[in-house]
């Protein structure tokens, strides 16, 4: 059975695309009204949506690629997802102190951002076909 490599029109790497896209144009715009707790939980909602919408799909393209490793694929995102989320929140216990709390976050957060639209963006161009690159 063929893997279907669009959902609604667009492929996985389009979709994440524009999740992180839209993440990122959010805490962009609201990190210049730091000082109000919008500009620190707006940003949260935002990327809680976005993974909402792409890890179900993450999760489901990893695992399916060979269907006897499944399990493992599955164990191994699983654990990549957890390794990172510790791996964030150590590096943002080093970094946020009482004086910068709001902007230091904000700035991991978009640092966060940045990487998953980086990321997004390699996995759309290594989905084109080489013509085209």
């Amino acid at each position: 059975m063929e893997r279907p490599t669009t959902w609604f029109g667009v492929t996985p790497g389009q979709l994440g695309l524009y999740m992180g896209t839209s993440t990122a144009g959010f805490t962009l715009f609201l990190t210049g009204a730091a000082s109000h707790p919008a500009a620190l939980f707006a940003p949260c909602v935002f990327v809680g949506l976005g993974n909402g919408l792409t890890m179900s799909g993450a999760t489901a393209g990893a695992v399916s690629d060979q269907p006897s490793l499944s399990g493992s694929a599955g164990g191994l995102a699983g654990a990549m997802t957890v390794a990172g989320g510790a791996a964030i929140a150590a590096l943002t216990g080093l970094i946020v102190t009482v004086e910068n709390s709001v902007f230091a976050l904000l700035g991991i957060m978009l640092t966060s951002s940045i990487l998953a639209l980086l990321t997004s963006l390699h996995v759309l161009w290594r989905d084109l076909p080489s013509k085209h690159r």
